[in-house]
């Protein structure tokens, strides 16, 4: 969905998916300039450190091979470094949103960690029967349940008990042979809290709650506004991120163009642009206030 000029070729999908996802992670990603049979190319690195003073940098890279790992010293004149959220104090070291709301990220962690603990626990069934009943007839009724759910496993007999019901026997529910489930049950106020946790990681990085919580009663209009937020506040941002190292690097204005995304909202933009013209703008202003 995005159109590239100037790169060469250096900047694909490959590429541009492992900076988008460095940056969501770690808020930041290194990719070293190699030259290979086939000219140049960006490989892939882990930075485990940079040295050196502001003007003269100097990253010690790892890039790691199916069989070993190679590591080696590079200049920023050899590194496309994309970073985020970058201190004052430390402009080498990017953050991720994540880093920067960190209270965030530890709440979802929590909640996710917990999540997968309730979903691990074993399911099964516990069958009640009558009281008295002679080993017999119990091995037979277990047998026949076992095989008729060929999960032996799964489910348990257990002798009906009646203390404890108000006055004794006589006020005592009937729970003879009623099958009661044991397994997961996570708490509804858990469930929510994560839902809600998981729409605010997703607010973080810029993605609209239409986009990011899609249950089927969103709107066309509100998915296409959605579309168009997370293009003007997010993408953009994204590019001229990319756009600013890559031009740096590479020595050549390097342009990331995202129009293909207005493709879904052109009609809708056209009436917008209609309707204020019949309102009197001009056609130029009308144009430019719709981004035609």
């Amino acid at each position: 969905m995005a159109r590239l000029t100037g790169d060469g070729g250096l900047l694909t999908p490959l590429v541009v998916s492992d900076i988008v996802h460095g940056l969501i992670r770690f808020g930041n990603s290194y990719h070293l300039l190699r030259a290979g049979d086939g000219g140049l190319f960006f490989d892939r690195a882990q930075c485990v450190g940079i040295n050196g003073s502001p003007r003269s940098w100097r990253y010690q890279l790892d890039i790691a091979g199916p069989d070993t790992s190679e590591q080696l010293t590079a200049t920023p004149d050899d590194v496309l470094h994309v970073r985020q959220h970058a201190p004052l104090r430390r402009p080498w070291e990017g953050r991720s949103s994540l880093d920067e709301a960190a209270s965030t990220g530890t709440l979802a962690r929590a909640l996710e960690h917990g999540l997968g603990h309730e979903a691990a626990v074993g399911v099964g069934r516990i069958l009640t029967h009558p009281t008295g009943m002679d080993d017999k007839t119990f091995d037979r009724i277990a047998g026949q349940i076992a095989a008729t759910l060929d999960a032996p496993r799964r489910i348990g007999l257990v002798e009906t008990t009646r203390q404890g019901h108000g006055v004794g026997a006589s006020s005592a529910p009937a729970k003879d042979l009623v099958p009661e489930r044991l397994g997961p049950e996570p708490m509804p106020a858990t469930v929510s809290l994560f839902a809600q946790v998981y729409r605010a990681v997703m607010m973080l990085h810029g993605i609209p709650p239409a986009i990011a919580h899609l249950d089927g009663t969103q709107t066309g209009q509100a998915l296409r506004e959605g579309v168009r937020i997370l293009k003007t506040h997010t993408l953009m941002a994204l590019a001229r991120l990319i756009e600013q190292e890559a031009s740096r690097l590479l020595r050549r204005r390097v342009v990331i163009d995202l129009d293909l995304l207005d493709t879904p909202d052109v009609s809708h933009r056209a009436m917008a642009l209609s309707r204020l013209v019949v309102s009197g703008m001009s056609i130029a202003d009308a144009r430019e206030a719709v981004g035609l």
